[in-house]
């Protein structure tokens, strides 16, 4: 008998065969922890920690239920998880503007296929490993300070 697939594995075959217009494409080395759309790809990563910018106090974006940290890049945005385990993150190249689009569809089967931590964002993401290196073709983060605020609480 088979163990039962990881989260992420769980995760990736739930995924879209298309996102925001762009058809799902192959990914390597881990297809089990990446999923990648459109050329030049929109990349998603299962399995990454909490992001070395993020504070308790930086600004997310809820989209249906999903809780997203931002970080802009030299050419796009790197979105990641806060209070799901595993974390995911999707960088979106710039091409794809505005950037945020994909997290809409994503969101809905992010919040059903990993449910959120018990953490809230008054207190932090749950506790994760840090992130590990970019996936391949995702471009470099810029250097900036973190941007703005939560306002909720």
């Amino acid at each position: 008998m088979q163990p039962p697939p990881s989260p992420c594995a769980r995760l990736i075959a739930a995924l879209p065969d298309s996102l925001d217009g762009h058809e799902r494409r192959e990914t390597r080395p881990r297809p089990d922890a990446t999923a990648a759309w459109g050329d030049p790809p929109i990349v998603l990563r299962c399995g990454v920690g909490v992001p070395a910018a993020y504070r308790p106090t930086s600004q997310l974006f809820t989209v249906n239920g999903v809780d997203w940290f931002s970080e802009e890049l030299s050419a796009g945005y790197l979105f990641t998880t806060i209070g799901r385990r595993p974390g995911v993150e999707l960088s979106v190249p710039d091409d794809y503007r505005p950037e945020i689009n994909p997290l809409a569809d994503l969101s809905v089967v992010l919040a059903r296929e990993l449910p959120a931590a018990t953490a809230t964002r008054s207190t932090g993401p749950a506790p994760t490993t840090p992130a590990g290196p970019p996936a391949p073709g995702t471009p470099a983060p810029r250097r900036s300070t973190p941007a703005g605020t939560s306002t909720s609480g």
